[in-house]
């Protein structure tokens, strides 16, 4: 057995996922399970875009002001050319954008929000997973009901490098990722 399979076999009450993961692979953002939606804060009667993963969404997400070269640029994630996620993750990771876009000012702003049950206030950026999370499950009702099956587990975003959304290597990461996932399943479980 792999090293990374008994560190997870030691924590029976965890789910590991990350999106080479085959079981647990549609709780990645990189799963490709589309999902309709206008751009994040934008107002409801605005242009509803389909976004092929969680992460498309995210990461044109970062750009969500009314300005046209930010439009342009959330419309340059959509591209078929960037189809993939992780190309879709390299180009909203573009701090400059040849374009002049620009990423939000506030979108590692702390905000006043509270993840539930918790006292972790949540930031712009949380608050924009939450949303798509809450929409790529509502329009996926198949994956809804096998998050719901994950209950009472702790979901962990298995990832060596991201100390924010993930574990990191160290398992010790803020692991965002997991728990806001984990306050929605919450959510569909206090609803039945």
């Amino acid at each position: 057995k792999s090293k990374k399979k008994k560190k997870q076999e030691g924590d029976v009450d965890t789910i590991f996922f990350y999106s080479r993961t085959k079981e647990y692979k549609y709780l990645s953002n990189f799963n490709v399970n589309p999902f309709k939606s206008i751009i994040y804060g934008f107002p409801e009667d605005s242009e509803i875009f389909t976004w092929p993963t969680l992460e498309h969404y995210f990461q044109a997400s970062k750009f969500s002001t009314d300005d046209s070269k930010n439009i342009e640029y959330i419309k340059g994630i959509l591209d078929p050319s960037n189809k993939l996620p992780a190309k879709a993750k390299a180009y909203g990771s573009n701090r400059k954008p040849k374009n002049g876009a620009s990423i939000r000012e506030d979108w590692d702003r702390e905000t006043e929000e509270l993840l539930k049950d918790t006292d972790i206030k949540l930031k712009i950026k949380d608050l924009v997973m939450r949303e798509g999370i809450r929409l790529k499950f509502s329009q996926n009702i198949d994956l809804q009901q096998k998050l719901k099956q994950t209950y009472p587990l702790n979901l962990i975003e298995f990832s060596k490098s991201d100390k924010y959304w993930g574990s990191d290597k160290d398992k010790k990461g803020k692991n965002m990722l997991g728990k806001i996932l984990m306050e929605y399943r919450n959510s569909l479980i206090d609803e039945t």
